[in-house]
């Protein structure tokens, strides 16, 4: 016999009387299945225990995206550090002591101004570069030529939005702690154990989330 407090609709996620407020619960279509789940944090993307019912994206498609997009900051950063710094420099003087085996002059090098500005702009810039791609398009540059998107857990088919593409680019503003010796070493440390729980998670997580997937309650899907 039916228990007379379920819904009579197909399986899907349902509030169930008697469970607490803003939560729902899993209905197979013909009795309730697991625990009662927040609605809007992270709600689950298929039945308990079932596969994703989203297209997520390969772990390896992303990994080479990864990589991708790392290249192509590390050639813009390069280029916009020495924006900062070369206008600031004597190339002539400097080659000219290289050959001579002298000492570099001090007045040859970056200004200490420019230095800061270099340095400044390369621990913004990376977490800029991916606020405003995750904002505005959903996905970073490779990610895209890729044909994957980030999408939230609760809305795999809506815009990222502003909120979650701040939350899942923190990551990146652990460079602004790199000039302070032992504070930078710990960021380091912080996010080399990140990526590699990221990586593990990549290959177990049903949902291929990784920390920051899971701190911004967000998925990577095949567009």
């Amino acid at each position: 016999m039916s228990d007379p407090q379920t819904p009579q609709n197909p399986a899907g996620w349902y509030h169930a009387q008697g469970d607490p407020p803003e939560t729902k619960r899993y209905w197979d279509g013909s009795q309730w299945v697991g625990e009662p789940q927040v609605t809007g944090v992270a709600a689950p993307l298929g039945a308990p225990g079932s596969a994703p019912v989203a297209n997520l994206a390969s772990a390896g498609k992303r990994i080479g995206a990864r990589l991708l997009d790392n290249l192509l900051l590390l050639a813009i950063l390069f280029a916009v550090s020495a924006a900062f710094l070369l206008p600031s420099m004597d190339l002539d003087a400097i080659f000219s002591a290289i050959e001579d085996g002298r000492e570099l002059p001090e007045e040859a090098l970056p200004s200490t101004s420019a230095a800061l500005g270099a340095t400044a702009i390369g621990a913004l810039l990376p977490f800029l570069w991916e606020l405003i791609w995750h904002g505005m398009a959903g996905g970073t540059p490779a990610k895209l030529l890729f044909g994957m998107r980030i999408r939230r857990v609760e809305d795999p088919l809506g815009d990222l939005g502003w909120g979650a593409a701040a939350k899942r680019s923190l990551i990146r503003l652990g460079g602004l702690l790199g000039a302070i010796p032992l504070v930078g070493l710990l960021s380091y440390l912080g996010w080399l154990i990140i990526t590699i729980v990221s990586l593990v998670f990549l290959s177990s997580d049903k949902n291929r989330q990784t920390v920051m997937d899971k701190l911004a309650s967000t998925i990577v899907v095949n567009k």
